[in-house]
C-alpha cells in the first residue's frame, strides 16, 4: 500500500484534466449571482437537508460539506460554494472571522481596530441567514474517514476553559459529512526557544493584535513618566524587537516603525532620539520564499527607514526584557553590540564555540514581537498519523531506492568493459550532482518534518481519504512523484524508436506543458529538465532525473493571500467537478452501518450503473485477478483495485471492493499552482505567462462594468461625477 498508484500516461496526457478558465470562472460567479437572486424573489430554492446517512434521500439532499476552521481558507471556501448543490456545516472554535493582513497595522495603531467579521453572516444569502448551512462553535477532535464522521467539542470561552476541560469527554457529538474540507490554521511556531510563550507577544488574531498596541502605548509611556530615567534604560524601553523576517515579521516591523516615527514627530517628540525597531531573521535575506528583487527591496526600504536588520542571526532565548542571540553577519554583530553596549548592565562577550559559530549577545529590549513562523494545527497532525501518511510516504522512498539499487545492478550485469567505463564516468557525474544537491534536500526534509501536517495532492485532496480535503496553513502539497512512472515514460518516449534502451529527454520536455496539468513538480524542475534536454538517457538515469524533479518542488507559502486562492480554487473545484460526481453508496457505509444485506444491494446497484467500476471492484475482489488486469491493460482503476486487494484483509474484501470501484469512477481534478508573487491555476509551460496579463484584463473589465452600472443607477448627476471623482481618485483599487 502506497499514497500513490502510477497512472496511465498515455491516456492522461490525451486529455489532461485542465483547470477552469478565467471566462468559465466569470461565468460560475455570473451564475451564482442570479441564482441567488432568483432564490430572493422566490422563483426557487434549495433542496432540503438531510443526514447523508439516510441513504433513501440521496438524490433529494444537498451534499453535505463539513467545514473545520474559521480563518482565510474556511471564509473564502464557504463564500464561493454554489448553496444550491452543496450545504455547509461550520465547526470553528471562533465566532468571528479576523482580516489578518491588517493585523500587523492594527497592532501599531494605524487601524482602529482589526476587521472581524461573524462567521454566521458568511452562511447567510438571499436575506436567509442559514441558507448556505449551520454554525457551530465547536472544535474538531477526530476524523473516522470509514464511517464519514467527524467527533467535535463544543468550544468554551478561554475563562471557562478550566471548567470546560473536565466536562470535555461527556460534551461531545458526531457530525456525518459527505465531503469534509479541513481548514483548522496554524499555530505559532517557537522552535523550541525558551522563554517565547512567556515573555514574547503574538501576532496570530485581533486580540493579540490589541495585547501588542496596548504594550507599545506602555513603553510609551513609561518612558515619559519617569524624568530620572537614564538614555540608557529610556533606550532598553523604547527598542522593539521583531523576531522573523517572513511576510508577519516584515510587516509588523515597517508598522511599528511608521507609527514611532510619527509619534515622534507629535507627542512623543522628545523621546524621538531613544526609540527604534530591530528585525531579527535566522536566513541571509529577508522573505526568503521571494525572489531576490522583492528581498532587496524590502531589506533598502527597511533600513532606509532606520530598522536594524540581524541577518543569519538565531535567537537562543527570550528573557524579561532581554533578548539572547547568536550571529555571524559582522553587520548584524556591529548593531548588536551596539544595542548591547548601550545598556546599563554589562553585555555577555562572544561566545567560547568556534567563529564559524559567531557571537553571543544580549540585547536590551521592551518588547519582543514573534514571528518566527507557523505550523499547522496539532488535529491536523493527528488525522495525519491516523491516516498513516508519513509511514506510507518512507514506504514509497523505500521502494524508488531499490528500485533504483536494481537498475544498477542489472545494467552492470549487462554491460560490456567499455560500457562499464563509461557508465563509471557516468556515475561520478550524478554522484557529484547528488552531493550539490544533498544539502538542499536535508533542508526539505527538515523543513517537511517541521511543518507536520496534512498531506495533500495537488487538487487539495488529503491522500488516503477520497472525501478528505485540505485547504491553507494545516496542509502541505505532497504531488505524484514523477519517478514512480519512469517505466512508462521510457516506453512512450522509445515507442516509435528502434533503440529502446535509451530515451531523447527532448521528448520530456517537449510535453512539461501538459505534465504540468498531473505534476505541479514540472515548472519547479523546468530548469533540469532544459539542462538536459539534449541528452540520451537509460532508464537508471531517467529515474535519477525524474527524482531530482520531484525534489524540486517548493510548495506554496503559507500566507492569507495563499489560503485564500487555494479555497477559491477548491470551491470552484465542488462547483465544477465534485456537483456532476454520481451518488456513490458505497458498501464500506453500509457495512459500517451494519446492514451486509444493503451492502451487497448497494454494490449491485453500483455495478448495473457503471461497469468499470463493476470490473474493478471485481478485481479488488481477488487479488490475482487484479495483478493479471493490471499487468495485461496498465490500467489506473485495475492498479488502484490491486491496491486494494492488498490491504483487503485488513478493512474487509467487500469494503475496498467498493472502495476500488468508487475510486474508478471518480472524477480526475485539476491540480492547483502557485505562480511565484501571484496564486493562479496553473496552465502548463509558457502559457502561464500568457494568462497572467489576459486574466488581469479580464478581472478590471468585469469591475469596470460593474462600476458603469452602478452609476447608472444613482439618481443624482452630482452623486455621478462624485462616484467618478473617487473611482479615477482610488486608482481602480475598487475592485
Amino acid at each position: 500500500m502506497s499514497l500513490y498508484t502510477p497512472i496511465d500516461l498515455q491516456a492522461a496526457l490525451a486529455s489532461p484534466p485542465r483547470p477552469p478558465g478565467v471566462c468559465t470562472l466569470q461565468l460560475l460567479q455570473l451564475r451564482l449571482r442570479l441564482q441567488s437572486l432568483l432564490h430572493y424573489w422566490g422563483f426557487i430554492k434549495p433542496a432540503a437537508a438531510a443526514d447523508p446517512q439516510q441513504q433513501q434521500q440521496q438524490q433529494q439532499r444537498r451534499k453535505r460539506v463539513v467545514v473545520c476552521g474559521g480563518g482565510w481558507a474556511a471564509a473564502s471556501f464557504i463564500s464561493k460554494l454554489d448553496y444550491f448543490k452543496f450545504e455547509v456545516l461550520l465547526l470553528s472554535p471562533s465566532p468571528v472571522f479576523s482580516f489578518t493582513p491588517f493585523l500587523a497595522a492594527a497592532a501599531a495603531g494605524s487601524l482602529a481596530a482589526a476587521a472581524a467579521l461573524p462567521l454566521r453572516l458568511l452562511l447567510a444569502a438571499a436575506a436567509d441567514p442559514t441558507a448556505r448551512g449551520l454554525y457551530r462553535q465547536a472544535v474538531l477532535l477526530s476524523v473516522d474517514p470509514s464511517r464519514k464522521r467527524v467527533k467535535c467539542a463544543a468550544a468554551a470561552p478561554a475563562a471557562a476553559a478550566a471548567a470546560a476541560a473536565a466536562a470535555a469527554a461527556a460534551d461531545t457529538w458526531e457530525e456525518p459529512y459527505d465531503y469534509l474540507v479541513v481548514a483548522v490554521g496554524s499555530k505559532e511556531r517557537d522552535n523550541g526557544v525558551p522563554g517565547v510563550q512567556q515573555h514574547a507577544l503574538l501576532l496570530q488574531s485581533a486580540a493579540d493584535a490589541a495585547r501588542v498596541l496596548q504594550r507599545l502605548q506602555q513603553q510609551l509611556e513609561a518612558a515619559a513618566a519617569n524624568p530620572t530615567l537614564t538614555a540608557a534604560a529610556k533606550q532598553q524601553l523604547l527598542r522593539f524587537v521583531v523576531v522573523g523576517g517572513g511576510p508577519t515579521g516584515v510587516e509588523a516591523a515597517a508598522e511599528l516603525q511608521d507609527r514611532l516615527l510619527l509619534l515622534a514627530a507629535g507627542v512623543y517628540r522628545h523621546l524621538a532620539a531613544f526609540a527604534s525597531v530591530f528585525l531579527i531573521s535566522s536566513s541571509s535575506s529577508l522573505l526568503p520564499r521571494s525572489s531576490s528583487k522583492v528581498q532587496q527591496a524590502a531589506a533598502a526600504t527597511l533600513s532606509s527607514n532606520n530598522v536594524h536588520l540581524l541577518l543569519n542571526s538565531h535567537v537562543l532565548a527570550v528573557e524579561p526584557g532581554a533578548v539572547l542571540l547568536r550571529t555571524a553577519d559582522p553587520a548584524a554583530a556591529a548593531a548588536a553590540a551596539a544595542a548591547a553596549a548601550a545598556a546599563d548592565t554589562p553585555s555577555s562577550s562572544s561566545s567560547s564555540s568556534s567563529s564559524s559559530s559567531g557571537e553571543v549577545f544580549r540585547i536590551p529590549c521592551g518588547m519582543v514581537l514573534w514571528a518566527g513562523g507557523v505550523e499547522p494545527a496539532p488535529v491536523a497532525t493527528e488525522i495525519a498519523a491516523a491516516l498513516q501518511q508519513k509511514q506510507l510516504l518512507q514506504q514509497q522512498q523505500q521502494q524508488l531506492e531499490l528500485l533504483q539499487e536494481q537498475l544498477q545492478r542489472e545494467e552492470q550485469l549487462s554491460s560490456s568493459p567499455e560500457q562499464e567505463q563509461e557508465q563509471q564516468q557516468q556515475q561520478q557525474q550524478d554522484q557529484q550532482q547528488q552531493q550539490q544537491q544533498a544539502h538542499l534536500q536535508q533542508q526539505q526534509q527538515q523543513q517537511q518534518q517541521q511543518q507536520q501536517g496534512l498531506l495533500v495532492d495537488g487538487s487539495f485532496r488529503v491522500l488516503g481519504a477520497r472525501d478528505i480535503f485540505a485547504v491553507g496553513d494545516c496542509c502541505s502539497v505532497c504531488p505524484p512523484p514523477l519517478a514512480i512512472h519512469h517505466k512508462q515514460i521510457m516506453l512512450l518516449a522509445t515507442k516509435e524508436k528502434e533503440n529502446k534502451q535509451l530515451m531523447e529527454v527532448s521528448w520530456l520536455y517537449r510535453r512539461r506543458g501538459l505534465l504540468g496539468f498531473l505534476f505541479p513538480q514540472m515548472p519547479d524542475g523546468e530548469k533540469e529538465l532544459k539542462k538536459n534536454k539534449n541528452k540520451k538517457l537509460n532508464q537508471q538515469q531517467l529515474l535519477l532525473l525524474l527524482q531530482s524533479i520531484d525534489r524540486s518542488y517548493i510548495p506554496p507559502v503559507r500566507t492569507a493571500q495563499n489560503a485564500k486562492a487555494e479555497a477559491d480554487f477548491l470551491a470552484n473545484i465542488f462547483n465544477l467537478y465534485l456537483s456532476k460526481e454520481k451518488e456513490n453508496i458505497t458498501a464500506a457505509a453500509a457495512a459500517a452501518a451494519g446492514d451486509p444485506a444493503a451492502a451487497a444491494g448497494d454494490s449491485a446497484a453500483a455495478a448495473a450503473a457503471d461497469p468499470a467500476a463493476a470490473d474493478a471492484a471485481a478485481a479488488a475482489a481477488d487479488p490475482a485477478a487484479a495483478d493479471a488486469a493490471a499487468a495485461a491493460a496498465g490500467d489506473a482503476a485495475a492498479a488502484a483495485a490491486a491496491g486494494a486487494a492488498a490491504a483487503a484483509p485488513v478493512r474487509g474484501a467487500a469494503a475496498e471492493a467498493a472502495a476500488a470501484a468508487a475510486a474508478a469512477a471518480a472524477t480526475p481534478l485539476p491540480v492547483y499552482r502557485e505562480l511565484r508573487g501571484i496564486s493562479l491555476c496553473y496552465l502548463g509551460g509558457k502559457v502561464a505567462a500568457l494568462e497572467l496579463p489576459f486574466a488581469a484584463f479580464a478581472n478590471h473589465f468585469c469591475c469596470c462594468c460593474r462600476f458603469f452600472v452602478y452609476l447608472l443607477l444613482l439618481p443624482t448627476k452630482r452623486q455621478k461625477i462624485q462616484a467618478l471623482a473617487d473611482w479615477f481618485g482610488a486608482g481602480f483599487l475598487l475592485h
